[in-house]
């Protein structure tokens, strides 16, 4: 039962899915609206050409906890996932949330210039 959600979604950049056959999927896509073909440039599908230079988990317990970063050409993007299993009132297989935090590299890096001075 505690089991039963996790990141069960291999082949993408951030996944949820219960262990069922026909279960709700979640998961994370972004993309650059100032890109004249963005259509082609959403992130979703784990993928070499999307030229992200490091993705993944920096750490996972395998069932109620994991962190990741995702590091593209202009976005850094974390994701911190928590599942609580067996709490009164959570629902089959336990409740979770997801924390998505996005921030632009370059207003990111010119913040850290400003505080350096």
């Amino acid at each position: 039962q505690n089991m039963l959600w996790g990141t069960y979604r291999p082949g993408v950049y951030f996944g949820m899915r219960m262990r069922r056959p026909q279960a709700l999927l979640a998961g994370l896509m972004w993309w650059d609206p100032q890109l004249p073909d963005f259509f082609h440039n959403i992130r979703h599908e784990a993928q070499e050409r999307d030229g992200l230079s490091k993705f993944g988990w920096l750490q996972h317990d395998g069932t109620s906890y994991g962190h990741q970063e995702l590091l593209d050409t202009d976005f850094n993007i974390t994701t911190t996932m928590v599942k609580a299993v067996g709490a009164e009132g959570a629902g089959a297989g336990g409740d979770w949330a997801v924390h998505v935090r996005c921030s632009h590299i370059a207003d990111a890096a010119a913040q850290g210039k400003e505080m350096k001075r």
